[in-house]
Formats: structure tokens, C-alpha cells, sequence
């Protein structure tokens, strides 16, 4: 019996989100809390280009490839795929000579910076043929590759940690290696062909006009999630940032329920955005339910934080058990928000959350310092929060004047 698309969908994004929710609990163990927070720093830089790359690349092409005629998509294909592998080749070189010349101004060293920099481009390279496939209705090869690069990574960090030694630079290239498996299968099966120059400009020119906005919404999405955060490793230190985000990868199983929540609830809430109150009434009944079900499991988080941050990382967590109670305050405000942003999205006001966005990275950057400086780790938790808060009474206020109270 074939497996139906959405299973295969599901089964990968559990393979991705388990895999790395696994490997950072091994990495924070074996590699103590200073460079693990370094590996985190690192790891929020490559997602920050990535989020860039999908939001302008990777993102758009499921939607253009709906509008291009059969007899183009194969120009469409290949044109992409080394349009991207430019892209990639630009951001190796530049970050080669970032840590080549400027390893004094780093104090990660030039021989991490650059393991990070080929981990990084080699990462891209796995996400894009992924996304591919998965655009191009090829969900099991897509999965397949995932397997394939996480199963490799976790058994090669396993057996340096317990039979070996396992250091900050082993474990950036144990990472970066194990992408190429995936890498090389993946490219075999995209099969683009020779690199042809009317298509990449073609592509280049159709991506660099419908890109821009998702571009920029990107950049300020993910500024407004994480400045508090890089913000706290800059001024704090490596052990703070690698407290900090030890936590968030333990909160981040949550993140799974709350974006099936939301794949799952768009379409059905879409089907009532002529009727306000039958929506409002639909999105109050989804988030008692989904509230019923995390409330629980966040007070568990907070109350039980230090134990749980004991057995992820070790003893040297324990002091920054706080930090498991500041995110489960957090998370409350952040489901308080997932309603609030459907009905946005389902009544089509995207500009206003774009706009929400641009107020709550205006007051991330603008209150880092004075936040950490006073308050340290406490201070970029409290910040997070004011932040998010700030977010969601934004949007509450725009669907207030547009009769849609939720």
C-alpha cells in the first residue's frame, strides 16, 4: 500500500526535528556548556543565512513552479540549481577570507571558523535538494536523504563521545561530513544537467522580483526571534548562550505540536473568514483544546527544569535552571499568540504581520543592552517576552479595529 503524501511529510520533519533535538543533547553533554554555546552561536548564524536562502530561493520555487509551463520546467530546474550553487560558492569564499584574515577579530579561531563555514554550505546544499524533492512531489527520496545524513551524524558523534573524544572542531566536522552522502544522492537523482547561463539569468531575474518581500520578512522574522538571544552570547558569554539555548531545544518539541496545530487549523479557519463570529468561535474551541494539552506540560517544564537540564547537559546547566522557567512563561504568551496570527493570516491582513514584526525587532534592538547589561540572562528572557507580548497586542489591536475580536 503506498504511503500517503502527508505521512511521508510528517515522518520527515519527525526525522529532522528528533535528529536534532538528539544530537544537540549529545553535543551539550560531551562538549560542556562554553562550547556548546559556541556551537549554538554558530548554528543560529547558519540559520539565519538559511532562512534567507528559503525565503528567497528554496521558498519560492513550489510557487513558481505552478506557473511554468511543462516545456520550461526543466530550464526552470537546472537554472536553479546552479543559481543556487552560486549563491553558495559567494558565501564559501566570504566566509573562508572572513576567518582567513579576520581570525584575530573571532575568538572562535580560524580553524572552527572555517569547519563551520564548509558544515554550513554543505548544510544548504542538503536543505535546498530536500525542499526539492519534497516541492516536486518526491517526499521518499526527500526522507530518504534525511535518514541518511542524520543517522550517519548521530552515530559518528555517538562513537566519539562514549569510545573516543569528542571536541568542539571533531564535532563541526563530523557534522559537516556527514552531509555529503545526502549531498551527492540527492544531486544524482536532481540530475540538473550542465550549468547553462540563460537559465540561471532567467532564474536569477524571476527570483530577485518575487523575493524581495519574502527576503525581507525573513530577515526581520528572525531578528525578532532570536537578537535577545545571539545578544545574550555576545554580552553574556558562550555558557549563557549554550543555557539558553539548551532550553530552547527542550522547549522546542513543542514547537512541532504548535505547528501542526497550525497546518492543520489554516485551512479549516480559511473556510469561515466571511464569518467572523463562527471563526472567532472555531479558533477559541482549537486553542482551549491545544491549551488543555501544553498548559500541563509547560508548569512539568518549569517546575521540574533543573533535573531536566541536569540530565541533558551535566552539572554545569544546573545553575541557569531559571532559564527553564522563563521560557515556560514564554511559551504560554506564544500559544496565547497562535489564534491571534491564524486569524490574521485567514482575514489576509499580511502586511500588519509583517508590520509586527518590524515593532518587535525595533524593540528587541533597541532594549538588549539596557536588559542584559541590568539584568543578565533574566534580562534577555524578560525581553523575549516583552517582545512577544508587544507582537501579539499589536495584532490583537489590528484585528480589534477590523471586528475580528478574538
Amino acid at each position: 500500500m503506498k504511503l500517503a503524501e502527508k505521512y511521508w511529510v510528517l515522518a520527515d520533519q519527525v526525522v529532522v526535528s528528533g535528529s536534532a533535538f538528539a544530537t544537540n543533547l549529545l553535543l551539550a553533554r560531551a562538549l560542556g556548556i562554553a562550547q556548546y554555546g559556541i556551537f549554538s552561536g554558530l548554528v543560529l548564524v547558519q540559520l539565519l543565512v538559511l532562512s534567507l536562502l528559503q525565503a528567497s530561493i528554496t521558498g519560492l520555487a513550489p510557487v513558481l513552479l505552478a506557473h511554468i509551463g511543462m516545456g520550461e520546467k526543466r530550464s526552470y530546474t537546472g537554472g536553479l540549481f546552479w543559481f543556487h550553487q552560486a549563491i553558495l560558492t559567494l558565501l564559501f569564499v566570504a566566509g573562508i577570507l572572513l576567518f582567513l584574515f579576520a581570525d584575530t577579530v573571532w575568538a572562535l579561531g580560524r580553524n572552527i571558523g572555517m569547519a563551520a563555514v564548509v558544515g554550513a554550505c554543505l548544510y544548504f546544499m542538503q536543505d535546498y535538494l530536500r525542499r526539492w524533492l519534497l516541492a516536486t512531489q518526491q517526499q521518499p527520496k526527500a526522507f530518504a536523504i534525511d535518514v541518511l545524513t542524520n543517522v550517519l551524524q548521530l552515530l559518528a558523534l555517538a562513537v566519539l563521545f562514549f569510545v573516543y573524544h569528542l571536541d568542539l572542531l571533531t564535532a563541526l566536522w563530523v557534522v559537516a561530513l556527514t552531509y555529503l552522502p545526502s549531498v551527492a544522492l540527492g544531486i544524482w537523482w536532481l540530475n540538473p544537467g550542465v550549468p547553462i547561463a540563460k537559465d540561471i539569468r532567467s532564474v536569477a531575474l524571476l527570483h530577485a522580483r518575487d523575493g524581495k518581500w519574502m527576503l525581507s520578512s525573513a530577515l526581520l522574522q528572525w531578528t525578532a526571534g532570536n537578537f535577545y538571544v545571539m545578544a545574550a552570547g555576545w554580552w553574556l558569554g558562550a555558557a549563557a548562550l549554550g543555557a539558553l539555548r539548551l532550553g530552547q531545544y527542550i522547549f522546542g518539541l513543542l514547537n512541532v505540536l504548535l505547528q501542526a496545530f497550525e497546518t492543520y487549523i489554516l485551512p479549516k479557519a480559511a473556510h469561515l473568514h466571511q464569518e467572523p463570529a463562527a471563526l472567532i468561535r472555531f479558533l477559541r474551541k482549537q486553542f482551549l483544546q491545544l491549551s488543555v494539552l501544553l498548559i500541563p506540560v509547560l508548569i512539568l517544564l518549569a517546575v521540574f527544569g533543573k533535573p531536566l537540564l541536569h540530565m541533558a547537559g551535566g552539572d554545569t546547566y544546573t545553575a541557569y535552571s531559571y532559564v527553564m522557567i522563563g521560557l515556560a512563561i514564554l511559551y504560554v504568551f506564544i500559544l496565547i499568540g497562535y489564534p491571534v496570527r491564524i486569524a490574521l493570516r485567514v482575514q489576509l491582513l499580511n502586511k500588519f504581520y509583517f508590520y509586527g514584526y518590524v515593532l518587535a525587532t525595533i524593540f528587541s534592538v533597541a532594549t538588549a543592552y539596557f536588559m542584559l547589561h541590568f539584568f543578565q540572562l533574566w534580562g534577555a528572557l524578560a525581553g523575549m517576552l516583552l517582545a512577544q507580548c508587544m507582537l501579539l497586542g499589536y495584532w490583537l489591536y489590528i484585528l480589534y479595529n477590523k471586528t475580528i475580536r478574538v
